[in-house]
């Protein structure tokens, strides 16, 4: 849907970045059968996660970047440095 929603909106390219960021809070538990998406919004190199709950679809709200937790992985604590994925306008803002 991505790619739709920004040929719409007149532009080109895949819209997601990789970015390297620093979580200045808790991210959810992640599954340990899936794998976890977890939406952040990104200032400044730094990770605030935007999840509230699984069926809360306001979640994404705020929210410019996601991170992959594969199953079963450890879950990064505050301070951790990770991989996330910037979106572009217009998905998202900033």
């Amino acid at each position: 849907m991505l790619p739709a929603v920004r040929r719409l909106g007149g532009r080109t390219g895949p819209g997601v970045h990789p970015i390297t960021v620093t979580l200045v809070d808790e991210v959810p538990v992640p599954s340990a059968d899936l794998t976890t998406i977890v939406p952040l919004h990104v200032e400044d190199g730094k990770a605030r996660p935007t999840f509230r709950d699984s069926y809360a679809i306001t979640s994404l709200v705020g929210a410019n970047a996601f991170a992959v937790l594969p199953p079963g992985s450890a879950r990064p604590g505050f301070g951790a440095t990770l991989t996330a994925y910037r979106l572009d306008p217009p998905v998202a803002s900033g």
